[in-house]
């Protein structure tokens, strides 16, 4: 949503804009007003969806997000902020840099700090943190939201268990940032 991000060229085509949803606009200034941001404009929001995976995962091998920075918008001053939603994953923080080639059971060595995410948590990326690697190489399964047979006796609709048992097996993402 927002300025449409071309994954081949690393680059936005700001000829392209659909404005965020006034909802999420709203919570995401609230958020970075918390920080001290006052002038935050929310204009990019990227949304990913990991499956949850049971059993062990090779380590060659990413079940969500690789090891990346997020470098591209016109303006790194203001935080990229960060909900994630359904099954909990392992988030890795590295820093501006990338000494070690992604081989094999190396891949994540560049990557220093793990943080452990469930669903509701909220974060920050500023400063330092802004520009630094990230990855999220596994997302576990094992949260299980309301029982769905449950859901009939509380006049839950067909579309909350359907969102309901997709977080039960995924994990969702959204992240803001400010272009300019």
């Amino acid at each position: 949503m927002g300025y449409k991000f071309d994954y081949f060229t690393h680059s936005y085509d700001t000829d392209i804009h659909r404005k965020l949803p006034d909802l999420l606009i709203t919570l995401f200034k609230t958020i970075s007003m918390v920080l001290g941001c006052k002038n935050y404009n929310p204009e990019i929001s990227i949304i990913n969806f990991y499956p949850a995976i049971g059993g062990e995962l090779p380590r060659s091998k990413c079940a969500g997000l690789c090891g990346h920075q997020d470098i591209y918008e016109s303006n790194l001053q203001n935080p990229l902020i960060s909900i994630s939603f359904g099954q909990p994953c392992i988030y890795l923080l590295g820093d501006d840099t990338k000494e070690n080639e992604p081989i094999g059971f190396n891949y994540y060595q560049f990557l220093s700090l793990g943080m452990y995410f469930t669903n509701g948590d909220i974060m920050i990326m500023q400063s330092e943190a802004r520009t630094a690697f990230h990855a999220v190489p596994i997302v576990f399964c094992g949260t299980k939201f309301q029982n769905t047979s449950q859901i009939t006796e509380n006049n839950e609709t067909k579309e909350d268990i359907d969102v309901i048992n997709y977080l039960n097996n995924f994990r969702v993402n959204i992240n803001v940032r400010q272009m300019f």
